[in-house]
């Protein structure tokens, strides 16, 4: 009967984690699948599978009866069940059919069935916090369920080994003696870091109890108040071992038994709460979990090879409780009308203090809560070859010690966001910025001395005469912009190919580009007005996407101006340099071909494909202009925040080129279905744009040109 048991409870594990990994692998997804992913309705039965597989028991009630299951256990289980039935049989109703998956356009329509009504967060973000909190209890039941029906027949250990302070090692666990809880119940803290310590997993009795006892506002009052208790917390927060818990998360077993909370209860609202944004892939509370994870990761060199920057600056922290409670705190202010950043700024100046922080390190936390989207803004929006832009982040910075702190913070949240935010391109552009306001901070930043640094080591190893001379002509004759914003290796590469017979264009990529699948692309022709919105939609026809578009002007000493367009770009259905190949000799081709005149752009974009009429829409995104003369010395800049589509590119270039505008620097960031797109723009002759009602008109011409590609398309 034992080995059946055993055999049963083995497969039905195996079972339910590989179902999990099919539809996933967390009950943390924006479309969650209410069937048969992580805290779904297959994992209801399993519980009762497991139930009735070890005890004679037929419903939950008997569960209770039996030990398996408490009674608060029970009256969780029994709402979520209540929950998601509700939600299934609505979305059966609204589809006339079969449907578990509770896409974006459902879950506007359930929350209002259920009578979810929009206050201070979204009816649909209230909604699916809920869903998320139901599922979180089905979830840990179906984790710890199996062990305490094999807990329930095995045989008492014969070996235990005393660690002291009511903890024992005992069958490969750590072991909590339960009474201790009341008496110290920082004992609770302490068996996680002997759990760290010593290798080896709580015990799940202990889990149990620690599970039950946080449930009592009293209990976790006294934790909060208990000699010690800030301690240890801020200990098992910071320590970067790797802890033997499921995915080495110490925070993550804090968070599951309620002990975060405990500690923190001020992280309740963010509980299960995700954002009505295809960008987020996790909860709030998921999401700076995995980011203190991250930096722990950082810290041990684990992610060293894709951020080897982020991962000395880890190494080199400091002080590093401050950033590790920033990070967990970062989004304690989400949900917030105006100023989430604001907001959990100064929630989080008291945690610090009650967690016995020194003042300048409460004002840490605050600072860089406060500040925690302005270096992401900054390297993905702005010029970092502007001076005036790295002088006015160093004046916010003041120090190498914040600068340090925001840069770690910045990659450990935009990492987590979801599995593809973290791109090649962004992982670059932050460690840019670092490094050129470091250098500003620490009186390294001379730009005459930089420009002369960069010519040099372009032309270092260059020894025969003709190939140098040409060297040094290209580096004349390109703008200084362009030398601080390419490397030495880039400068030459680009030298090379840049040279031309005639008025035929020069088409090329890096041979390495900025990271596996991402390829740079140079576009050497006679510049023209408009040049950029006929690359746009080569790249649109050809299904690139692009992360950022820097624009060059080259005055020949023959007199001949030349546009060297560099584009950093992407391509969705391949991900290595081999599986790119035929795709960047197709978009080679059609860029021919709009160039030469044989295509019109405007052509091509015609043949795109509209979009089905199954294609299920994402969350609703409002477009917004913002014309600015102030962040730039020498250009307006225009701010595009709007939904991704595929000619957004080439609309949005169209539209300027017909206002007279020219192009001299594009940053393109797509997070999740919105697209976030900043050009530097000047006057044909140059200037800034000036006059009355000019920025308004402009911003209207954009939004116009914008709204109609969903008419166009629909």
């Amino acid at each position: 009967l034992e080995a059946r048991l055993e055999d049963f409870l083995s497969a039905l594990v195996a079972d339910t984690e590989g179902r999990h990994e099919r539809y996933g692998g967390t009950l943390y997804l924006r479309e969650p699948e209410l069937k048969w992913s992580r805290g779904g309705l297959r994992d209801l039965d399993v519980i009762s599978w497991i139930g009735r597989a070890r005890w004679p028991v037929e419903d939950l009630d008997g569960l209770v009866a039996e030990g398996a299951l408490t009674e608060h256990e029970s009256f969780d289980l029994r709402a979520a069940r209540e929950h998601l039935w509700s939600v299934r049989n609505h979305l059966h109703v609204q589809a006339r059919r079969r449907q578990d998956r509770l896409t974006f356009e459902d879950q506007e329509f359930i929350a209002s069935k259920l009578g979810y009504r929009s206050r201070m967060a979204l009816a649909v973000e209230q909604f699916m916090q809920d869903h998320y909190r139901h599922a979180r209890v089905i979830a840990r039941l179906v984790d710890i369920l199996p062990e305490r029906a094999r807990r329930s027949r095995r045989p008492p250990p014969t070996t235990i080994r005393d660690l002291g302070d009511g903890l024992l090692v005992h069958d490969k666990h750590v072991v909590m003696d339960d009474a201790m809880l009341y008496v110290d119940p920082t004992v609770a803290l302490r068996l996680f870091a002997a759990a760290v310590k010593e290798g080896l997993p709580p015990e799940p009795r202990s889990r149990d109890k620690i599970s039950e006892v946080t449930l009592d506002r009293d209990w976790c009052q006294r934790l909060r108040k208990a000699p010690g208790a800030s301690d240890e917390f801020l200990a098992l927060l910071t320590d970067a071992a790797r802890a033997p818990m499921r995915r080495a998360s110490t925070m993550e077993a804090l968070s599951e038994l309620g002990l975060l909370l405990a500690m923190i209860p001020e992280l309740e609202p963010i509980m299960g709460r995700v954002p009505h944004d295809s960008y987020f892939a996790y909860t709030a509370d998921v999401q700076a979990i995995k980011a203190v994870d991250t930096l722990r990761a950082l810290e041990r060199g684990e992610l060293a090879s894709e951020y080897h920057v982020a991962s000395r600056c880890a190494a080199e922290m400091p002080r590093p409780r401050p950033l590790y409670l920033a990070i967990l705190l970062h989004s304690i202010g989400a949900g917030h009308p105006d100023d989430p950043s604001g907001y959990g700024a100064a929630v989080a100046g008291p945690i610090a203090q009650r967690l016995g922080l020194s003042p300048s390190a409460v004002e840490h936390v605050r600072w860089l809560i406060a500040n925690q989207d302005a270096f992401y803004h900054c390297a993905l929006r702005r010029d970092l070859t502007d001076p005036d832009t790295i002088a006015e982040f160093a004046a916010l910075a003041e120090s190498v010690y914040r600068l340090r702190d925001l840069y770690l913070l910045t990659v450990c949240n935009v990492a987590t966001a979801n599995a593809t935010a973290m791109t090649a391109w962004n992982a670059r552009m932050f460690k840019d910025l670092w490094v050129a306001v470091r250098d500003h901070i620490e009186g390294r930043q001379d730009r005459e001395a930089q420009l002369q640094r960069l010519a040099v080591e372009a032309l270092e190893g260059i020894d025969e005469p003709v190939a140098r001379a040409r060297l040094e002509s290209f580096v004349a004759e390109m703008p200084e912009r362009y030398l601080l914003a390419n490397t030495a290796e880039g400068i030459r590469f680009h030298a090379k190919r840049a040279e031309r017979q005639g008025s035929s264009p020069v088409i090329t990529t890096s041979p390495s580009g900025i990271g596996e699948g991402t390829l740079e692309l140079m576009v050497v022709t006679d510049d023209r007005p408009g040049l950029l919105a006929d690359l746009g939609a080569a790249l649109a026809c050809s299904r690139f996407n692009v992360d950022s578009a820097q624009l060059y002007t080259r005055a020949r000493a023959n007199g001949r101006v030349e546009a060297l367009d560099l584009f950093h770009v992407t391509h969705p259905s391949a991900l290595t340099r081999a599986e790119l190949e035929p795709e960047v000799e197709t978009l080679k081709e059609t860029i021919e071909s709009v160039l030469s005149g044989q295509v019109a752009a405007s052509t091509l974009v015609s043949r795109l494909d509209r979009a089905p009429s199954w294609a299920r829409p994402g969350p609703r995104i409002k477009t917004d202009i913002h014309v600015d003369n102030e962040a730039s010395n020498h250009y307006t800049v225009v701010d595009v925040y709007t939904r991704d589509r595929d000619t957004l590119l080439y609309t949005i270039a169209q539209t300027l080129h017909r206002y007279g505008l020219s192009i001299a620097l594009a940053k393109i960031n797509t997070e999740g279905d919105r697209a976030v797109d900043v050009f530097y723009v000047e006057q044909e002759g140059g200037g800034k744009l000036a006059g009355d009602g000019v920025f308004a008109d402009l911003s209207a011409a954009l939004r116009r040109a914008i709204h109609a590609l969903d008419k166009e398309r629909a």
